[in-house]
């Protein structure tokens, strides 16, 4: 049998240099950890291995070092998880109708 999959809310913080930025991505996950890995995937501008990977030397966000966070841009850009959220389900729709990807 499937695992039901559930809404998360990712919290993403996006740094390059000085400059800092929190962004928050609707996810459709089996677990907060998948969420997270798709959350920051969907940030990359660059392929994994091409100019992106995973940072393995970021602090423990509680998901595990791949999802922790990863490095963009060759390591100009660096995108954290900051939080992860179950949405309730009587929330989703509302949410997604304000956050929905362009």
């Amino acid at each position: 049998m499937p695992r039901k999959r559930n809404t998360y809310a990712v919290h993403i913080k996006l740094i390059n240099g000085d400059y800092h930025k929190r962004t928050v991505s609707l996810q459709r996950a089996t677990t907060p950890t998948a969420a997270a890995k798709a959350a920051l995937l969907d940030e990359l501008h660059y392929e994994i291995g091409e100019g992106a990977d995973w940072d393995k030397t970021c602090e423990s966000s509680g998901l595990g070092w791949e999802c922790c966070g990863m490095e963009d841009g060759y390591g100009e850009w660096s995108y954290r998880i900051a939080a992860v959220h179950k949405v309730a389900p009587e929330h989703v729709e509302a949410l997604t109708a304000y956050l929905k990807p362009y």
